[in-house]
């Protein structure tokens, strides 16, 4: 094992131009899978900031006659369900907003929760 070791730095040695190539190949693909696990690892596995993060759900409306599976909720749907519905110990509603971000050439859309 030592020998291949021996024989691989002296033909990197050889040819800088395409040991850096190979190093630099290396080290992004290195950087981009570390990047991948950190964001899985954040995402998937790592529990909600919230206590008891399993119990909480999302509700809204569907309108399939207009084509829309997700429709917004107004406050009184909204009033209505916490008032009358005793299955959920609390509830809360938000409201998405869209801004046009606009940093460099071309502007893009930001979606933010008020």
């Amino acid at each position: 094992m030592l020998s291949d070791l021996k024989y691989a730095v002296r033909r990197l040695r050889k040819n800088p131009g395409y040991s850096m190539g190979v190093i630099l190949i290396l080290a992004l693909a290195i950087g981009a899978n570390t990047a991948e696990f950190s964001l899985t690892r954040a995402v998937l596995f790592k529990p909600l900031p919230w206590p008891q993060g399993d119990r909480l759900v999302y509700v809204w409306n569907t309108l399939p006659r207009i084509g829309w599976p997700l429709a917004p909720t107004s406050i009184p749907e909204y009033l209505d369900r916490r008032n009358e519905t005793d299955c959920f110990a609390d509830a809360a509603l938000f409201s998405e907003i869209i801004f046009n971000l606009a940093t460099g050439a071309s502007p893009s859309r930001s979606p933010a929760c008020a």
